[in-house]
This record gives C-alpha cells, structure tokens and sequence, in this order.
C-alpha cells in the first residue's frame, strides 16, 4: 500500500508507532500507526515503516 503524502524523516520514523506523536498541525490524536501496530503485532504480523522526505 501506498500514500501521496510527503514522505518522512527517520527521526519521524522511529516515533511513528509512539501514541499520540503526530508530525501534523492541528488536532489529530496521533493515534492511527499506534493502532494499526498493535493489530499487525496481535495478529503476529510485523509492520514495515519505509519513507523518504519529499517523496
């Protein structure tokens, strides 16, 4: 799967799947990889972040 967004650094990377970090403004809960980690990892999956800045 993939998405049109602007691509993260590593350091973003490495806290993708902490609660409540978001690297957006506004009010977002920060919830979303954390939710979605935790199912991958109950369902005894792994979950690969891969990003590049400004792609």
């Amino acid at each position: 799967m993939a998405d049109k967004g602007a691509g993260m650094t590593s350091a973003i990377v490495e806290k993708a799947t902490t609660p409540f970090f978001s690297a957006r403004a506004g009010n977002h809960t920060g919830l979303g990889l954390t939710a979605s980690s935790h199912m991958v990892s109950t369902l005894k999956g792994k979950l690969f972040i891969s990003s590049i800045p400004g792609a």
